[in-house]
Order: C-alpha cells, then structure tokens, then sequence
C-alpha cells in the first residue's frame, strides 16, 4: 500500500504521478492516498495523518525546495510507521544532514549519478571532482543538471550551429545527441 504527496505544480500529474501509480497498480501495489500539496506548504501534519490512516506502507513524496526539510523532520519526528521513498529535491544537499538535524537517516531519496559517484557516463565522474575542485564540496542534483545544460548540452549546440543566434541554436537543440554527466545520449524529443 503507497501514498504519494507531491508538490502542486504543473504537468506533475500527468509527467510523473500517473505514469508512476499506472506502473505501480500494474506490479501490485495500491495506491491507498494521494494529495497535491501547495509549495508554500510548510506544515505536514494533516497529509500525514491522512497518509497513516490510509493503511499506507509507503510514502513516495515528491516535494521541492527548503519545504523538503520541514517534511522530513515531521516524518522523523512524529515517527511514521510508513518507510519514505521518493522524491525529496533538499534530500540531495550537501549539508542536508545538519538542515534536518539529522532527522534524515532513515529516509530514502532518489540521486543521480554524478552525486553518489557512479560512473554512468565518461563524464560523470569528471564532472563531480571538478565540480569539488571548484567549490570545495560534492556536486548537487541541480547543480549537476545545470552544469549539463551549460557544459554539455547548450556548448555543442552552439558549437554546431556556429553561432549565438537564438534560432540557429535552437535548431541544433532539436537535433541534439550529446554525452553528459547525466546521460549517454541526451536528445529532445517531440
């Protein structure tokens, strides 16, 4: 049994809640609650009390920015009987740990590669050790998609295209195939 609360935002239901609950339903899962929560939201309690009460099992959260924090403090603190696995965008900040006090011990987040050191691409792991080099600390999940967009993804359309033109660029966006930290073949799609 699996409770989603996520963050209100646009397409988010249709980019990631319902193909995620139609995957789930399909290998047995139930999805016993979910709820969209506005991104000002600060304060968990009713959600989890929902969530609870619903018999949920697990709690897959999709929730962005400093609201992650006060989420998993509440989880923790309250001591929820369901196991977090998600989505929580703060979960992947360096200093993470001591903006929960260290309430996120117990909780599971998803990471991409180039923050937990994996060697995806050949540039991941570069990637990460000059993002250290230059900042003295291990690359974050934004960062990380950033520095792609800029180093990898923008820098060889531009290069191909031969100029900063808008559309010229644009043009070689949409025939993109680029290696980055994130991706062996990053393109755009329709």
């Amino acid at each position: 049994k699996i409770a989603f609360v996520y963050h209100d935002l646009p397409r988010i239901e249709e980019d990631f809640f319902i193909p995620i609950t139609d995957a789930l339903v399909k290998k047995g899962f139930e999805v016993v609650y979910e709820t969209a929560v506005q991104l000002d939201t600060v304060d968990f309690t009713s959600y989890f009390v929902k969530a609870e009460s619903s018999g949920a099992e697990i709690l897959y959260p999709f929730i962005f920015g400093p609201a992650g924090t006060s989420f998993v403090k509440e989880y923790t603190e309250r001591e929820s009987p369901m196991v977090m696995w998600g989505g929580v965008a703060m979960g992947s900040m360096n200093d993470f740990w001591n903006l929960t006090d260290g309430k996120c011990g117990y909780t599971s987040f998803n990471a991409y590669p180039v923050v937990t050191g994996y060697p995806l691409t050949s540039k991941t792991l570069n990637t990460n050790e000059e993002y250290f080099k230059r900042w003295g600390q291990g690359i974050t999940t934004m960062a990380a998609s950033a520095y792609d967009t800029v180093r990898f993804i923008l820098f060889d359309a531009i290069k191909q295209a031969g100029t900063i033109e808008p559309e010229s660029v644009i043009e070689k966006l949409e025939e993109i195939d680029v290696e980055t930290s994130l991706a062996r073949h990053f393109i755009f799609t329709e």
